[in-house]
């Protein structure tokens, strides 16, 4: 059980850097567009 919990903790943070980098990544793009406009 504590095995579980473990995991789940471990998934939730993978889950929220990966938003974090997707956010950092689409910031990112759009101030390359608006520089290139």
């Amino acid at each position: 059980m504590r095995f579980l919990q473990t995991m789940a903790i471990a998934l939730a943070f993978l889950l929220e850097t990966v938003e974090r980098m997707i956010e950092a990544g689409m910031a990112t793009r759009y101030v390359i567009t608006s520089k290139i406009r």
